[in-house]
C-alpha cells in the first residue's frame, strides 16, 4: 500500500471538520490522478510550514476521481467540496485560476477524519521538500509510519 501527502487548503480542511463529514472532494486543476489505488490513503498536509515542520492534519481512504466543470462540481458533491453555498465554491475557483470555466479533479475520499493533534512528518522521518506545490506519493513503509502516529494522535 501507498499513500499521497496533500498540500491542502485551511479553509477546507476546516470547514470539513466543522461538518463531520465522512466523505470529501479534494479538487485541483490538474484532472489526471493515478497515485492511489482504490483504498490507499490521501493525507492533508497543512499548507503553511510552522518553524519549518509541516503537519498533517488528516486523511481519507481513496474512492475514486472524476473530471467536472465546478457547477457540475457541486451539483455532484456539494459541501464535501470544502464549502458551504455553491457561489462560495464558484468564488474560490475564481480567485484561484482567475475564471471558473475551468476542468477540475475531483478526488473522491471516503472514511475522512481529521486530528485533534497533527502530526509532524519529521517525527515520521519523511521528507516532505518546500518545493512542492501540489503533493507527493509515499511508500507503504512512511504509510505504516505515519498511520502509526496518527492513531497515537487520535
Amino acid at each position: 500500500m501507498k499513500g499521497y501527502i496533500a498540500i491542502s487548503s485551511d479553509a477546507w480542511c476546516n470547514y470539513l471538520k466543522s461538518i463531520q463529514s465522512d466523505k470529501a472532494v479534494f479538487w485541483r486543476k490538474k484532472t489526471a490522478f493515478k497515485a492511489l489505488q482504490e483504498g490507499e490513503y490521501f493525507y492533508f498536509l497543512n499548507r503553511k510550514a510552522v518553524d519549518g515542520m509541516r503537519f498533517v492534519v488528516g486523511r481519507g481512504k481513496y474512492a475514486g476521481r472524476s473530471v467536472l466543470s465546478p457547477h457540475k462540481a457541486w451539483e455532484e458533491y456539494k459541501q464535501t467540496l470544502g464549502c458551504q453555498e455553491e457561489i462560495e465554491f464558484i468564488q474560490s475557483i475564481r480567485s484561484i485560476y482567475k475564471t471558473d470555466d475551468v476542468e477540475l479533479g475531483c478526488i473522491v475520499l471516503n472514511e475522512v477524519e481529521f486530528f485533534e493533534i497533527p502530526v509532524n512528518l519529521g517525527e515520521c522521518d519523511i521528507d516532505f521538500s518546500p518545493y512542492i506545490v501540489s503533493g507527493r506519493t509515499i511508500t507503504n513503509d512512511e504509510c505504516i509510519r505515519l498511520n502509526e502516529k496518527l492513531e497515537r494522535s487520535a
